[in-house]
């Protein structure tokens, strides 16, 4: 019989975290490689689908309409949960290889989306959405993959079903269209189809701590064609759309939190924020410094986010220090809990998350 071992982490108060050696916790030490996703979503290797930012002249006073529609757009699903990191496991078979060429580890502790380590990081001031991981140790690097709480499948689906929701997720896709194009200094064009698929995704090797990561992540834009190059010195760009006018401490508080933790792990140089109305034009655009977010933040700490990582990748290395290739670790939080827990899923749990053909990859790894 499985043991029915439950393990804690608890949720310090922000004035028991030590946060006086933060700024050495967290570094990007390179970007190992990208790959795209095609217009349907299919993982690929072309430069093509990387994208350019293209800023106005007279950025106060714009008119962008969200609602523009092309008869051969393509959209996803509202209610799709993908409960998988296929894309990025698809990449590590491709680039880790040894000097000779052979099958090799990722040098990672951990390898993952960049969507679960900013959920974490914003876990400590989070009110409203559950957080469920599961985790996988091979060949001495621990996998990690979201999975979806019930909650958070009534969520989604009440928000695919809310047209409203709905509405304002293919405006954000929308604004992209209007602020990138295939050529630097080539204006968009925003009457040309587009797809919610498209995608390039850059591949980090980081540091927190005593934690090695590798984690792919979606960039939105690129400056200069010499970017995809020499992506560790590029000026990466992350695009969002915001009501104009919004609650100033709403704002401050609960979507620069994400918005700090979305683009500080990807090494984002800048976000520019489309303001717009309730019927979805864009009158106004603002760059705004990554790293000028935390000394706006309200109600939230920089340093108690990376802090709390940090200490969430420890206790699953703790977890986990014994499990073999057959074990699956789940990791839950809930809002309003004062602490993480994990166990030990049971045989035929149906989270196994790695792949056959990833599996038959690691059988050609050579142990630690």
């Amino acid at each position: 019989m499985e043991p029915k071992t439950k393990y804690t982490m608890e949720l310090e108060d922000d004035d028991l975290y030590d946060l006086s050696d933060v700024d050495d916790q967290f570094k990007v030490k390179q970007i190992a490689g990208w790959y795209n996703k095609d217009r349907h979503g299919n993982y690929c290797k072309d430069e093509q689908y990387a994208k350019y930012l293209y800023l106005p002249r007279n950025m106060k006073e714009v008119s962008f309409d969200l609602n523009q529609k092309h008869e051969e757009d393509v959209y996803k699903p509202q209610n799709e949960m993908k409960e998988s990191i296929d894309s990025i496991l698809k990449w590590v078979v491709e680039n880790s290889t040894d000097s000779e060429g052979m099958p090799k580890s990722p040098d990672a502790d951990f390898v993952c989306y960049r969507g679960i380590l900013y959920q974490l990081m914003c876990v400590p001031y989070e009110n409203k959405d559950s957080l469920r991981v599961c985790a996988i140790k091979a060949k001495g690097t621990t996998y990690l993959c979201q999975f979806f709480t019930e909650q958070n499948r009534k969520d989604r689906q009440a928000q695919a079903e809310n047209p409203d929701m709905a509405k304002f997720t293919k405006w954000g896709h929308k604004f992209e269209h209007y602020m990138v194009s295939d050529e630097p200094g080539k204006p968009p064009d925003a009457t040309q189809p587009m797809s919610e698929y498209e995608e390039l995704n850059i591949v980090y090797q980081s540091m927190l701590g005593p934690h090695t990561l590798i984690y792919g992540a979606e960039i939105d834009g690129l400056t200069k064609k010499e970017d995809l190059q020499d992506l560790y010195q590029a000026k990466l760009i992350e695009l969002k759309t915001c009501r104009q006018n919004a609650n100033n401490y709403s704002f401050c508080r609960y979507k620069l939190i994400k918005w700090w933790a979305q683009s500080m792990l990807a090494k984002i140089d800048s976000i520019v924020v489309g303001y717009r109305n309730d019927e979805g034009m864009v009158k106004s655009l603002e760059q705004m410094r990554v790293a000028n977010i935390p000394k706006m933040a309200k109600g939230w700490s920089a340093p108690r986010c990376v802090v709390f990582l940090r200490d969430f990748l420890s206790f699953v290395k703790h977890v986990m220090k014994d499990a073999t290739e057959s074990d699956v670790f789940e990791f839950v939080w809930y809002p309003g809990e004062s602490s993480y827990s994990a166990r030990k899923l049971p045989p035929g749990n149906n989270c196994n998350f790695l792949p056959d053909w990833f599996q038959s990859w690691l059988v050609t790894v050579p142990e630690m």
